[in-house]
């Protein structure tokens, strides 16, 4: 009974420790944008974030380093392809405007997980 016992206890803890990583809570965000936001161009035409993707790295697991958040554009009402914004200083360029990733207002903890429409960042226009 005792090896029995001694066998368990492992198994047991193990899988207590293997939980799958539910999204968290996003952070009410008034300020920034989110997905499907239209940002504004100093000319009147705007860009649409059609797509937010999140490379943070996950809670509980040990990366190089603790990730990033890629953003997607594409100017509204143009034949133009959707950019990309936000890793290594990817800057999209429309006219004389440079588009950049700014701040993420809620970027989550530890590197866990938040929906794509749950992120809150700013896009700057320069």
């Amino acid at each position: 009974m005792k090896l029995l016992t001694f066998l368990a206890l492992p198994l047991l803890l193990f899988t207590l420790a293997c939980k799958t990583e539910a999204a968290e809570n996003a952070i009410p965000c008034e300020a920034g944008n989110h997905l499907n936001d239209l940002v504004s161009l100093p000319d009147g035409t705007a860009l649409r974030v059609i797509e937010v993707n999140d490379y943070f790295c996950p809670c509980n697991v040990q990366c190089v380093w603790g990730g990033y958040l890629e953003v997607i554009v594409q100017a509204e009402g143009t034949n133009r392809g959707p950019d990309t914004i936000g890793w290594q200083n990817r800057v999209a360029t429309y006219g004389d405007y440079a588009v950049t990733l700014g701040e993420i207002y809620n970027q989550p903890d530890c590197g866990g997980r938040l929906a794509a429409e749950a992120f809150c960042f700013e896009v700057r226009v320069e």
